[in-house]
């Protein structure tokens, strides 16, 4: 059976594609980089024809609330039109647990896309994943005040992206349900007790505050708001397996296994909501987003392991970034390209930078402002990542709920 893997190298996508390869299917593994783009329509048709599935797990470049939108409308209309010439009998897409509940701007771009495919007249499966085990420390960085991490006790049921991509793969190889799947992982507890638990088992010495006031990446949580509210398919590989085999790959890989607050970030600032969780508002105006691309992703022939990356960063006028931090395999430099941009790094100073201008920002460094200095005119910025290539999701949220003004 021919299968597309449409965003086919990402986290879930690679594992996914090697599952359905070893059990003997032909399969792309479609992305920009192999020459297929579900925007311009490049190479889609050639890549679709003769495949009888399509398992859809791309991602915007950019989380400001137009820019995703328009992404998660063009694709799937580029997609469902290609599937629809090739005769794909099975449209198989990976959604986010709680998106109809909540009213964020990647949320409603995600239930957009899922309402494309309950149109498109192809026979689908959505699959509706919880949070990912692997973005743990993310949670536990996102939500520090220095030695303190403060989060609330709603319930949570983080799922391993191992079992994720089976999932995937065997909903994929199954009768289109023309409806919904949600996976979640095998074990519920409160929010503070899994990340605490999770900072234990790395030698984490922060210490986890129950607090229900606490917000989740900006948003309020509810007693059930990250976990599903019905019946769930649960994968299989539960905490204490999920961290006995991160540490095998480590040591197979010749890397030491990485505490909270230097493994697999989330990507981008507003990336946050394509992780799987629910009731989510992020408080700032729409006006005060800056658009994030990744405009180069190349991994470097002579030094294995690392990746060179280029993020173009766009400022309406008066708009920033709220704050954040990148991943501790992450240096990176940073030039003004047009206008003029306010910065502080750490406890520097702040700074106006001009066009022309630029800086650089050591791994693990704190970016408390990110800011066009003018309120009248736009101002762009180019942001090369020198980062290990495992090191998917490069941007990290600073502490939730904060805007840089």
């Amino acid at each position: 059976m021919k299968i597309v893997v449409i965003g086919g190298t990402g986290l879930i996508g690679s594992k996914t594609v090697a599952i359905l390869r070893q059990g003997g299917h032909e399969v792309v593994a479609a992305s920009p980089k192999s020459g297929v783009n579900t925007i311009t329509g490049e190479g889609l048709k050639e890549a679709i024809a003769g495949a009888q599935v399509v398992i859809d797990l791309a991602n915007s470049p950019s989380f400001e609330d137009n820019a995703v939108l328009e992404f998660f409308q063009t694709s799937g209309r580029n997609l469902h039109a290609a599937e629809a010439a090739a005769g794909v009998r099975h449209h198989v897409a990976l959604s986010i647990v709680g998106t109809d509940r909540s009213d964020n701007g990647y949320f409603r771009a995600k239930v957009a896309q899922e309402k494309l495919i309950e149109k498109s007249g192809i026979p689908y499966t959505i699959v509706r994943s919880t949070q990912f085990l692997e973005f743990l420390g993310g949670i536990a960085d996102s939500s520090a005040d220095g030695k303190t991490v403060r989060l609330s006790p709603g319930q949570f049921q983080p799922i391993a992206a191992d079992d994720v991509a089976a999932i995937v793969a065997d909903v994929a190889l199954g009768t289109p349900r023309n409806g919904i799947v949600e996976v979640a992982g095998p074990d519920r507890a409160p929010l503070n007790e899994f990340v605490a638990r999770y900072l234990k088992a790395v030698g984490d010495p922060r210490e986890v505050v129950r607090d229900p006031a606490a917000r989740y990446f900006g948003g309020p949580v509810e007693e059930r708001s990250l976990v599903p509210l019905g019946d769930a398919r649960l994968g299989r590989i539960g905490f204490d397996e999920w961290r006995r085999r991160s540490q095998a790959r480590a040591e197979t890989s010749g890397r030491q296994p990485q505490a909270a607050g230097s493994g697999k970030r989330v990507l981008g600032w507003l990336l946050v909501a394509t992780l799987p969780f629910g009731c989510v508002h992020m408080d700032a105006p729409k006006a005060q987003s800056a658009k994030v691309t990744l405009v180069s992703d190349h991994e470097l022939p002579n030094v294995p392991g690392k990746s060179l990356r280029a993020v173009l960063v766009e400022y309406g006028p008066g708009s920033g970034s709220p704050s954040h931090r990148h991943p501790s395999s992450a240096f990176i430099y940073a030039r003004v390209l047009e206008g003029a941009i306010r910065s502080k790094v750490n406890d520097g100073p702040e700074r106006t930078y001009q066009a022309g201008e630029s800086w650089t920002e050591r791994p693990g460094d704190h970016h408390q402002v990110s800011q066009n200095a003018s309120t009248t005119a736009p101002a762009k910025l180019l942001a090369i990542f020198v980062v290990d290539t495992s090191d998917r999701e490069i941007v990290i949220p600073g502490q939730v709920g904060r805007r840089d003004l």
